[in-house]
């Protein structure tokens, strides 16, 4: 999965708790051009800003 997900995924958001950021960091290669980033649950809007994109039904 990991060698797909380099392949695919340019960012990734993680929202509220608990902060997996680091523990997904340390699986992906160092060289990866994957973006990682936590949110507070409150920031949701934030999160979907900063990847660009929208959920795909409202909440």
């Amino acid at each position: 999965g990991t060698a797909h997900a380099v392949e695919h995924v340019g960012r990734c958001a993680a929202l509220g708790e608990p902060n997996w950021v680091p523990n997904a960091q340390s699986v992906l290669p160092a060289s990866s051009a994957v973006e990682l980033r936590h949110f507070e649950a409150k920031d949701e809007a934030s999160a979907w800003e900063w990847l660009d994109a929208r959920p795909l039904a409202p909440r």
